[in-house]
């Protein structure tokens, strides 16, 4: 599962390893609350898509104001 976190990279490191250590018991809540027999593998990773494209826009604002 791909998590956004806002804050800082020691906070978004922190968030993430809190829900890696959580991974079990969250497996488990699937389980519960869906009704499955095998709960799926799950793995978080931060998205960094959001900051990508901020960037990309500051470049591209920036080479519009050269113009």
């Amino acid at each position: 599962m791909f998590v956004e976190v806002d804050g800082s990279e020691q906070e978004a490191d922190g968030t993430l390893q809190g829900l890696n250590a959580a991974r079990g018991f969250i497996r488990h809540q699937l389980v519960e609350r869906w009704g499955l027999r095998h709960a799926p593998e799950i793995f978080f990773q931060l998205d960094t898509s959001t900051a990508r494209q901020t960037r990309i826009e500051q470049l591209l604002q920036r080479i519009q104001k050269k113009k």
